[in-house]
C-alpha cells in the first residue's frame, strides 16, 4: 500500500507517535511504501525548523535535517 503523509502527521509520529506512529514503523519495515514530494520535503524542513519544535528535537537528540533525512529514507 502507497501513502502519502502531511507534514502535521508526520510531526505528530516523529514527536509523539501514536497512531502517526505507527505508521511510520510500518514503512520502516516495508509494510507500506511512503510517498512524498520535494514541496512536502520543504515543508517538512521548515516546519521543523520552527522555534517551538526546539525543545522537542532537543528531547528525542536530533536535528531538522536528521529528522527530514530518516523521514526521506522510509518515503
Amino acid at each position: 500500500m502507497r501513502v502519502v503523509l502531511d507534514t502535521n502527521t508526520v510531526i505528530s509520529a516523529v514527536f509523539w507517535g501514536g497512531c502517526p506512529g505507527r505508521i511510520l514503523e510500518q514503512a520502516k519495515t516495508d509494510a507500506i511504501s511512503i510517498c512524498t514530494s520535494q514541496a512536502l520535503l520543504d515543508e517538512l524542513l521548515d516546519v521543523l525548523s520552527r522555534q517551538k519544535f526546539l525543545a522537542r528535537l532537543s528531547i528525542i537528540a536530533s536535528t531538522p535535517s536528521k529528522v527530514l533525512a530518516d523521514y526521506a529514507a522510509w518515503a
